[in-house]
């Protein structure tokens, strides 16, 4: 954890493995390509093999990706080895090879955001950066502007559920206050799905 220079608390991960061993099959593909007399832009080819990646088997067919180049903190290790494999039996194919590359590229950055959330407990930053974002702060006036202003950049954020950003407001006629109790819904940020 560190903080920007406002002083807000900022959470990342870095991973020293990402997309090189896709590159490295992207440049392969190129080459076969303009060996048969087929040259392809490699804008198109990833575009085209991304998209075959959407048709793979959840499981990517049995067939595994391992990218490290390099070593990789998040995970232990100290030097990478990029590695590809294959049961006999494992449906390989195009799509389940591009689906698993994909997975793979994204699976230290998975790992290091559960850390940060499971171990970390970043989340609990989560209601500092809501806390910023009201325009009703205790002992305020009570503004229905303020209120809907609330909601409209909380919805806008992209962490919460639009739809079910809605302020519980009660009203305490004996004391002359008003509880607003906001009630998010988390739209989960760490997943990628095809």
């Amino acid at each position: 954890m560190v903080t920007t220079p406002s002083g807000a608390p900022v959470a990342m991960v870095h991973c020293n493995n990402c997309t090189s061993d896709i590159n490295a099959w992207v440049n392969l593909f190129a080459e076969y390509s303009e060996l048969m007399g087929m040259p392809i832009n490699k804008g198109e080819l990833f575009t085209k093999l991304f998209n075959k990646a959407l048709e793979g088997d959840v499981d990517c067919g049995g067939l595994l990706s391992y990218n490290y180049f390099s070593g990789e903190g998040v995970t232990g290790l100290d030097e990478g080895r990029p590695v590809f494999a294959r049961t006999p039996n494992a449906h390989f194919t195009l799509a389940n090879f591009m689906r698993t590359h994909l997975l793979s590229a994204l699976a230290t950055l998975k790992i290091g955001l559960d850390i940060l959330t499971q171990e970390e407990q970043v989340r609990a930053a989560v209601e500092e950066v809501v806390r910023r974002e009201l325009r009703t702060k205790p002992g305020d006036l009570f503004s229905k502007d303020a209120i809907q202003r609330s909601a409209r950049e909380l919805a806008s954020m992209g962490h919460f559920d639009p739809e079910k950003v809605n302020p519980d407001i009660k009203p305490n006629y004996e004391d002359g206050t008003v509880d607003i109790n906001w009630e998010l819904e988390q739209k989960s940020n760490d997943q990628l799905e095809f």
